[in-house]
């Protein structure tokens, strides 16, 4: 048994990690060793594990996560080992994607398996929640719609998230989840806060949009992530309201933009607040704060205050 697992999606390789153990205890009713070799310095341990018997003969299975992230000489060392053991029940766990120049690699891919879980596209995304959902409680489709919109693609932390949903609606005696309930009881996003301020900044509304901003600083207290954030928030309404002008539905702009439906939503309910030529003179100032920020030539948040006070 020799596996090498990663990816990109966690959630699916480390679910894929413990199914591998169950089945390895459930068949042979051994022992698992757990070896963190990102915390670890010496290989001496793992190899010992890996050479040595049980006390009542019992099979061993050795499971190594975040090997990869090791310094070369200790991965050679545990390449070698490896070549050394004709039979050995081994994992490689990685929490990223895999390395396919490594000799490691090469190795396990000719005498064992590699499997790479990438993460899901939104409708596979919306799928897989959907069907989560569906074993623990009735629910709004939109509700699980504005989960992803507001945790994105981490499967973890929808779980998890969707979990702690399904306690707190269970605790008031209701049986089902509504999208009133992920809005009030999930943080709202930075992401969300930036379309505030562009509804702000629609409506002129320069009080609001200042208070809104002072949050948003709160939240990240990075100056040039904030000002990209709005430039991407001022392009996509630009691209959305072009592609409306040409006659293009939402589920058009969905799959051209390669955005989520909820973005597009928003996208659409805010372009008809602007003009092309007052997007144009907002991302012009957006061009031109940004190069201020960046030059340091004057304190960041001032700049930021100046370019929603010249509105």
């Amino acid at each position: 048994m020799l596996y090498l697992i990663g990816g990109e999606n966690i959630y699916e390789s480390q679910r894929r990690l413990e199914e591998l153990k169950s089945e390895f205890i459930d068949r042979s009713a051994g022992i698992v060793k757990i070896f963190n070799a990102d915390e670890m310095t010496d290989p001496s341990e793992i190899a010992a594990n890996v050479e040595s018997f049980s006390l009542f003969n019992q099979e061993k299975l050795i499971v190594i996560k975040r090997l990869f992230t090791s310094k070369a000489p200790f991965i050679e060392k545990i390449a070698d080992l490896l070549k050394s053991k004709q039979k050995c029940n081994c994992i490689f766990w990685e929490d990223r994607s895999l390395d396919k120049r490594r000799s490691l690699y090469k190795d396990i891919k000719r005498t064992g398996n590699i499997e790479e879980f990438q993460k899901l596209t939104y409708f596979q995304l919306k799928s897989w929640l959907h069907k989560y959902a569906k074993e623990k409680i009735d629910f709004d489709q939109i509700s699980l719609d504005r989960l992803i919109l507001k945790l994105g693609d981490d499967q973890m932390q929808l779980s998890n998230m969707l979990d702690n949903l399904v306690t707190l609606v269970k605790s008031e005696g209701r049986t089902k989840l509504l999208e009133d309930d992920v809005v009030s009881f999930v943080e709202k996003t930075v992401e969300e806060s930036m379309w505030d301020l562009v509804d702000a900044l629609g409506e002129y509304d320069k009080s609001r949009a200042l208070a809104i901003l002072e949050d948003i600083i709160k939240d990240t207290g990075d100056f040039v992530k904030i000002i990209g954030m709005l430039t991407r928030q001022l392009r996509i309404l630009v691209m959305t309201k072009y592609l409306l002008k040409i006659g293009r539905s939402q589920s058009e702009i969905v799959s051209k933009l390669h955005l989520h439906p909820f973005v597009v939503k928003k996208s659409v309910v805010h372009a008809g607040n602007f003009s092309f030529q007052k997007l144009r003179r907002l991302y012009q100032k957006l061009l031109n704060t940004d190069l201020v920020v960046k030059e340091g030539k004057f304190e960041e948040k001032l700049v930021l205050d100046l370019f929603i006070a010249a509105l």
